[in-house]
């Protein structure tokens, strides 16, 4: 498997995870951030710019969609 196949997967796999967990966009999430990017070895601008653009294609990706309605058992 070649490098860029292990980033496509990887990156479906955080998109993935990001879906299902949502997005906290508080200090505590800042302050893991910080702490992930130096476990994994990425610069802490790399890891924010890479969460934020992931974050960002997501948020238009869920706008895009057309909402369901909810009947009065679902509520």
């Amino acid at each position: 498997m070649t490098k860029k196949r292990q980033g496509e997967i990887a990156l479906l796999l955080v998109e993935h995870t990001m879906r299902k967990k949502g997005l906290s966009l508080t200090q505590e999430s800042r302050d893991d951030s910080a702490l992930l990017a130096e476990q994994i070895g990425v610069p802490q601008r790399e890891l924010a710019r890479f969460t934020a653009t992931t974050s960002s294609r997501l948020v238009k990706e869920w706008a895009a969609k057309k909402p369901t309605a909810k009947t009065p058992k679902d509520v």
